[in-house]
């Protein structure tokens, strides 16, 4: 199996681990923390041999063609807690973050990076993940604002104008 090994601040590997277990994010094979409040995380890779794409690849009808998969996974995604009873939000759910496969249909998120507890955890302040993408954002979904889970419908929707 290939993996991919990625170095991030502040994760949340409740989130991750939650979305994993219920279908909807990558397995987390490792999570390691280190110093200065970063962490290493170790996931399967993705692989375009079986059958995964990333959806930030696909425009017009194959777009619109997995736009209902993509919001069921995200309805999912919103009604999964963790033992202690506690919803997530993804924080970025750009289709650079959304894998698609076909055969069978299925959705997988990765970079989590930006998670966190609905109505308890705020955007981070030290960075921005929309700065430079040159598009618009949510109005609601900025640098120290409380993370709701809508705010990752509003994120689809608004990336997916977009693209279609």
């Amino acid at each position: 199996m290939k993996v991919v090994v990625k170095f991030v601040e502040a994760y949340r590997p409740d989130a991750h681990r939650c979305w994993a277990a219920g279908g909807v994010a990558v397995e987390l094979l490792d999570y390691h923390p280190l110093p200065a409040n970063f962490s290493m995380l170790v996931m399967p890779l993705l692989e375009e041999d079986a059958g995964w794409i990333c959806c930030r690849t696909l425009r017009g009808q194959q777009l619109l063609d997995v736009k209902g998969l993509i919001a069921e996974k995200l309805r999912q995604a919103h009604a999964l807690t963790d033992a202690a009873n506690r919803a997530f939000v993804h924080g970025d759910w750009r289709p650079s973050n959304i894998f698609i496969r076909h055969d069978p249909p299925d959705v997988r998120v990765i970079d989590l990076d930006w998670s966190g507890v609905a109505g308890q955890d705020r955007y981070l302040v030290r960075a921005d993940p929309w700065l430079g993408l040159g598009r618009p954002r949510p109005e609601a979904v900025k640098c120290g604002a409380v993370m709701e889970q809508q705010h990752d419908v509003d994120i689809f929707a608004t990336t997916f104008a977009i693209m279609y």
